[in-house]
């Protein structure tokens, strides 16, 4: 059964929630998506300890190398290399742009962990708009506005869930046409009304969702103005602009696929 887990949806200015780390399983594989602060230990709450934590964590695709979608793989290297009785860990998958991972080294390099990098990860280079397999997953990372490096992802599972992230992103011309045929959408929606070069608002996020005719929006990386907004004052944002269901992802929570009504429907992790 696919499944979009929120490990951490807020942003680097986010007071309410841990920063950006995902999950999309489906299949054979479980997909973890980013590595902000706080996912290591998201990942503990979820599966009940550090060693299963470690042990869950096969698969790991990194969007951009902003702080905020990486810093705590500073602290994930540590825990799988020298958990006592744990390590060293099975080596992990990690996926991204040649920019992005070239800059995860620089991190733990800068953190002063030279050689862990080639020791725990086994390295894919993704590009964009070509596709790839990882187990039965279909995945397709596409370009998008924000930074050098930066993709999107596109994911088809086998029971025929289809779910598209932005990443951080702004606006442009093309961007409806990466993420055709997602019946979820997982769109950043930074900021309340005010334009911003590198972050969608919530009303852009919403009509992008009408525009791709997705079935639910799940609204992402929200900084404090709207992390504050009232229920009601979100409802007339989006509702003005989106006719599917939506969520404001909450830390914790997931959206499981449901074959038999071809919606997603909420669930709690912690």
């Amino acid at each position: 059964m696919a499944e979009w887990r929120v490990y951490g949806c807020g942003s680097a200015s986010s007071s309410q929630f841990m920063q950006s780390s995902y999950e999309f399983s489906g299949g054979d594989v479980r997909l973890h998506i980013d590595f902000g602060n706080g996912a290591l230990y998201q990942r503990c709450r979820a599966e009940g300890d550090i060693f299963k934590a470690l042990d869950s964590i096969k698969h790991l695709f990194i969007t951009h190398s902003h702080a905020d979608h990486i810093i705590d793989l500073t602290r994930h290297v540590v825990a799988w290399k020298y958990t006592p009785n744990y390590s060293p860990g099975k080596p992990i998958h990690l996926y991204g742009t040649q920019f992005t991972l070239e800059r995860v080294e620089r991190l733990l390099e800068c953190a002063t962990f030279p050689g862990l990098f080639e020791e725990i990860f086994v390295l894919h280079t993704v590009e964009e708009n070509r596709p790839m397999q990882i187990g039965q997953l279909n995945v397709r990372p596409f370009q998008v506005k924000h930074m050098p490096g930066a993709v999107g992802i596109h994911i088809e599972s086998p029971d025929g869930a289809s779910a598209a992230f932005t990443a951080d992103t702004a606006p442009f011309d093309a961007l409806h046409q990466e993420i055709q045929q997602a019946s979820l959408l997982i769109a950043e929606a930074s900021f309340w009304h005010k334009d911003h070069p590198m972050h969608l608002t919530v009303p852009q996020a919403a009509e992008l969702a009408e525009k791709v005719n997705a079935k639910t929006l799940l609204m992402v990386h929200a900084y404090p103005e709207v992390e504050e907004l009232e229920p009601s004052e979100l409802q007339d944002g989006v509702g003005k602009y989106f006719s599917g269901d939506y969520f404001t992802a909450q830390d914790g929570m997931s959206l499981v696929w449901n074959p038999n009504s071809q919606s997603w429907d909420m669930s709690k992790l912690f």
